[in-house]
Order: C-alpha cells, then sequence, then structure tokens
C-alpha cells in the first residue's frame, strides 16, 4: 500500500485552505447571532468584550492566514509552517470559543446557560464541517471549549450542572470518536487515490490526478454526509426537549432564530451533498423533451412570495419553447438561477425568457442586481465563492452557482455570464431545441422569429 505521507499532508493543506473561507465566515456569523441572543440578559460590556474577542482571535487570525496562503503559498511550500498556521487558527478559535462561558455566563437564568450551551455545540459541528479532513486542527479547536464548559459548570455545583457536565463529556467523547474515524477514512481515500495514480503510466497521471483527487474528496463528503449530520440532529433533539420543558412563549425570539440557524446548517449540508454527488457522477439523468412551459409555471409558483416580499418584479416569459434536456436537474438549474437572481437584486425586476438562435435555444435569467465584479466573474461559479460585494445583500453560501455549473456541465449544456456592477446579471444556459423528425433534411425546426 502506497504511504505517501507528504502527498497526503500536501493534499490535506490545500483542502484546508481551500475551505477556511467557511471557517472564518460561519463562526463570525454565529458569534454576532449569540451575542444578539444575550443583548439585553448581561452587561452590554461583556458582549462587546466577547466579541470583539472572538471575532479578533478566529475570524481575524484566519483571515491573516488565507492572506498569506494566497500570496504565498508558492514561495513558502513547507506544509509544516501551513499546518502550524492553521492549528494556531484552532487553539486561538477554541479559546475564543470557550471564553464565552465566561463572559456570557449567566448564573441566574438556567435557561439561558442551556442557550449558550446548545450554541457551543452548534459551533464546535459547525467549524468541524470544514475541519475534519485535518484532525489536530478539530483537536486543537474543541478541547479548550469542552474543557472550559466543563470547568465553568463544576465552578457552580448542582445537580443541573452535574448533568450538563455529564451530557457534554458524552458529546465530546462521542465527536471526537466520530471524527477521529471519518479522518481516517479520509486518508485512506487519499492513500488509495495516489497509489492509483503511482502506478498509472506518466501521461496518464497528469490528466487523471486531479479528477481522481476530486472523486476522492467527494466520495469521503458523500460517505460522512450522514455521520455530520448527526450532531446537528442532537441539537434539533435537544432544543425541542428544551421547548417542551421551558415553552416557546418565554423567548419567542431566541427560539426562532434558533432554528433557523438550524436550518440554514441542513440548507448547507444538502448543497454538499449534492455538490460531491455530481463530483462523483453519481447523478442518473436522461436528454428528453423538456417542457419549459410547465416548468416556468412551476417557477412562477415557487418564487413570486419571494420576489414580492423584496418588491420585485417578476417575470417569465409566456409560452416558451422545449428544449432537450433532463427535465428534473434542468428545473434545479433554473431554481439556483432564479433564486441568485432575487436574492442579489434590492430592486427592480427579474427576467426568465428565451431566444432561439439555430438549433439551440438559449434560456435566460436576468437581473437588475447589483451585478459581479470583473475580477470576480470567473471565480463566480467555483464554491463557497462569493462576490466582494454580495455579503450585503445575502447570506448564502456561495455554493447555488457552482451547482449550477456542474449540472449544466453534466447535461452538455453551455452556460454564459453577462454582468455589469450596479447594472444587473444576465446567465444563459443553451440547449439543443426540441428536434422536428417532420423535415427529414434537418432533424431541427429553424426557426421564423426570436423569442424575447
Amino acid at each position: 500500500m502506497y504511504s505517501g505521507g507528504n502527498d497526503v499532508l500536501n493534499e490535506q493543506i490545500k483542502l484546508i485552505y481551500r475551505y477556511l473561507p467557511a471557517v472564518i465566515i460561519l463562526p463570525s456569523l454565529t458569534a454576532l447571532l449569540l451575542s444578539g441572543f444575550f443583548w439585553g440578559h448581561i452587561a452590554s460590556s461583556q458582549i462587546i468584550i466577547w466579541l470583539t474577542l472572538a471575532l479578533a482571535l478566529s475570524g481575524g487570525t484566519g483571515c491573516v492566514l488565507l492572506i498569506l496562503y494566497r500570496r504565498l503559498r508558492h514561495k513558502i511550500t513547507s506544509t509544516t509552517f501551513w499546518s502550524r498556521g492553521y492549528n494556531l487558527l484552532g487553539i486561538l478559535s477554541g479559546i475564543a470559543w470557550g471564553s464565552s462561558v465566561y463572559f456570557l455566563y449567566t448564573p441566574e437564568d438556567a435557561v439561558l446557560q442551556l442557550v449558550l450551551l446548545l450554541f457551543l455545540y452548534f459551533s464546535i459541528a459547525l467549524v468541524a464541517i470544514s475541519m475534519n479532513v485535518y484532525w489536530p486542527a478539530f483537536v486543537f479547536l474543541a478541547t479548550p471549549v469542552l474543557l472550559a464548559i466543563i470547568i465553568r459548570f463544576l465552578l457552580d455545583p448542582s445537580r443541573l450542572h452535574y448533568l450538563l457536565t455529564l451530557a457534554t463529556l458524552f458529546y465530546g467523547v462521542t465527536l471526537f470518536i466520530f471524527y477521529f474515524f471519518t479522518h481516517r477514512h479520509f486518508l485512506r481515500y487519499m492513500r488509495i487515490s495516489f497509489e492509483k495514480n503511482r502506478l498509472a503510466e506518466a501521461l496518464q497521471i497528469r490528466s487523471d490526478e486531479a479528477e481522481n483527487e476530486n472523486r476522492a474528496k467527494s466520495r469521503f463528503l458523500a460517505a460522512a454526509s450522514h455521520d455530520l449530520r448527526q450532531p446537528i440532529v442532537a441539537q434539533e433533539l435537544l432544543l425541542t426537549a428544551l421547548i417542551g420543558n421551558i415553552g416557546e412563549e418565554k423567548y419567542p425570539e431566541i427560539f426562532r432564530n434558533f432554528k433557523e440557524n438550524i436550518q440554514a446548517l441542513h440548507a448547507l449540508f444538502n448543497e454538499l451533498v449534492e455538490v460531491s454527488r455530481l463530483d462523483t457522477g453519481n447523478v442518473s439523468f436522461e436528454i428528453d423533451y423538456t417542457d419549459m412551459e410547465e416548468l416556468f409555471d412551476e417557477m412562477q409558483n415557487q418564487f413570486s412570495h419571494q420576489a414580492a416580499s423584496k418588491n420585485l418584479q417578476l417575470t417569465l416569459m409566456q409560452q416558451p419553447e422545449a428544449i432537450m434536456s433532463d427535465s428534473h436537474l434542468f428545473k434545479r438549474i433554473l431554481s439556483n438561477l432564479i433564486s441568485n437572481a432575487i436574492k442579489y437584486t434590492p430592486a427592480g425586476d427579474v427576467k426568465v425568457y428565451q431566444q432561439q438562435q439555430g438549433n439551440k435555444i438559449l434560456t435566460i435569467v436576468e437581473d437588475s442586481g447589483v451585478g459581479i465584479p470583473e475580477a470576480d466573474q470567473e471565480l463566480i461559479f467555483d464554491e463557497f465563492y462569493r462576490a466582494n460585494n454580495a455579503g450585503t445583500y445575502s447570506d448564502g453560501f456561495g455554493l447555488g452557482l457552482a451547482i449550477v455549473k456542474r449540472l449544466t456541465g453534466l447535461l452538455g449544456h453551455e452556460l454564459k455570464l453577462e454582468s455589469k456592477l450596479n447594472k444587473g446579471t444576465r446567465i444563459t444556459v443553451i440547449a439543443d431545441a426540441v428536434p422536428d423528425y417532420s423535415d427529414s433534411s434537418n432533424i431541427y425546426e429553424e426557426p421564423g422569429k426570436d423569442h424575447v
């Protein structure tokens, strides 16, 4: 069996820095949300001090590390340097989140103590999604948080706190065991991938290497997706038990926002699983007649309320032309494009229409939104990538367009992007028109006019 420790470590470094933006953004948003929950319940100075500490140690360190990596990774090739930097981020993030049980602790309010505990459980599981490919960083992050929780509860002895200490120990042990074994599986997948590359012919190595590695990563995500969801399901059960015992009416805003947080994480999981399925080719499809009129009607029903809530005019073309595609997957493409257009259009309209060019049908989603800076247009279809001006208008994870790109490539459709900053975006999907079998000289019906 191929050992290839350096090659595997190099791949781990690439992965952890590729997903570093998620490690920066998601905990920072959670810290802001947590601070908002406790505002008014404890001294505002304590909240501000902790929030500043959390954003500086976790988000600030992560940003510095990401900038250094993007600028110096070709000059500093030492895996030790980059792995130690990521370990430092794990330690500082663990200290920042662990300190919350002292800054935000409310001795007189058991409900808020439980909410804080659930937030910390949630945060560990959330960050570990991206850190699970590199075990040491996860250990450095989770250990100080779990120890801080246990020490805090032991310093305030009571029956409830003893039970919560046991629950935290159980949660921590379970989480460590789970991530240890998933990390081992990841290393095994990587070693298998490099073994195949090493035994391949020299010419074949260059052409297959990227595909094999990507498939190994995607298989890992697909295999682990069910287990990665378990800590979040555990938090749902804890929240349900809390509501059942305390009642939702006392803290309706806290419970509502916490539910939304869990739903957002579920959405992220689903999109990650879909990306991995597309990368591994584990998607069945059939190119056939696709009724676009029916599909446009579904889109109108699905997004009209969302558009109306933002005072946007959503217009879909009447009587669109059918195309040759897979109806289910093309529906996913169109749904992602319309959803994206509505998110990044603060005012104006979103239009969906078609044009015919020879034997091709162009399905176009056009908005009058914020547009995409020219520097971001080549990267906008990459996973977890968001344009510099995107954060003001949406809290998405940057996977919608990545899924669109993969689906259009899978179906053999062409994808085009045109955008101007502050003027809007136009995304075009080009598919084959339905053949006209009545004309034996040309299987495609020549258009009599353009549909706009």
